[in-house]
């Protein structure tokens, strides 16, 4: 439902950014691409519907635990060292209890590399209002 719901509004994010957009939830200790649509650059980055990706160093996933503190995020990835897919990548649950802090005050994620040597991206998440 949400998939659906979304693809429109990802279609004209793509269009208006030329960039690939991406709908994703949190799937475990991953982020899930539920739905995404595609840039028109020739060479793009395109993650795909149905790919897991780290919910700890992608845009996406960090968007996604926005909202944890440092315990919650204990909780979740525990408190081993998390694996390093570059090195920008957070690798302390200190680092992404800081991040968090940053994307719940701004409004959105980012990752610079942290997951996919330089690669860009940036994530916000979708909150809905329970009442």
């Amino acid at each position: 439902m949400l998939a659906t719901v979304a693809h429109d509004h990802l279609k004209s994010l793509a269009a208006l950014t030329n960039e690939t957009a991406h709908l994703a939830v949190r799937e475990g200790r991953s982020a899930l691409f539920i739905d995404h649509a595609s840039s028109t650059h020739v060479i793009a980055i395109s993650g795909q519907t149905g790919e897991h990706v780290p919910v700890y160093c992608s845009a996406h996933g960090k968007a996604l635990l926005a909202d944890f503190a440092e315990t919650d995020l204990k909780a979740f990835v525990g408190d081993k060292p998390l694996k390093a897919y570059t090195k920008k990548t957070i690798t302390t649950i200190k680092g992404l209890a800081a991040a968090c802090g940053e994307i719940k005050k701004r409004g959105y994620a980012t990752d610079d590399g942290g997951y996919l040597e330089g690669v860009r991206c940036v994530a916000a998440p979708i909150c809905g209002n329970p009442n």
